[in-house]
């Protein structure tokens, strides 16, 4: 993605123009000389920031530092935020309705979103097993294993599991 292009130093054609210098502070229309010398006197490029201006409007700055500035603003503006993405199972969930959440999280998981599954506990007997980890959980992080990581340890109350997958790299 190129920078856009500004005029630099001797690039600048203005016989005068509205000089702001280092400090960002506006120093009025000066000739172009005068303001090129003030720029180069305090180490930095002079920028033509805005040509349509009447003067246009010239700036001391460090040029590399502002196109790389420029660049990281325009990349930053087109990012496309991902968000977290919920499956929910039950402990009840059959084979076939199992198979199509795990399908549905890899899918989630490749198009780059973090999944979160979250598995509830039903009935009683599923709570009162909480001394051991349901054998739907590691089924979950079995199948998933090639797909995805887990982030953390499974997260689990009286209620329900959590877990949290991103992408392999």
């Amino acid at each position: 993605m190129a920078a856009p292009k500004f005029r630099v130093d001797r690039q600048i054609k203005a016989k005068t123009v509205r000089y702001i210098d280092e400090k960002g502070v506006q120093q009025g229309i000066k000739s172009f000389d005068d303001a090129l010398r003030s720029a180069n006197g305090a180490g930095l490029s002079l920028v033509e920031v805005d040509p349509g201006g009447s003067p246009p409007v010239c700036k001391a700055l460090d040029y590399n530092r502002f196109q790389f500035e420029k660049r990281k603003k325009k990349s930053a503006s087109t990012a496309v935020v991902k968000k977290d993405k919920e499956v929910k199972m039950a402990t009840t969930t059959g084979d076939n309705d199992y198979q199509i959440k795990i399908k549905k999280v890899i899918k989630l998981i490749d198009s780059g979103h973090r999944v979160k599954v979250s598995i509830r506990f039903r009935f009683r007997r599923d709570q009162e097993t909480m001394g051991v980890r349901p054998e739907i959980v590691d089924r979950v992080i079995n199948d998933l294993e090639e797909y995805a990581k887990l982030e953390a340890e499974p997260k689990a109350d009286m209620r329900q599991a959590i877990m949290y997958f991103l992408k392999k790299k």
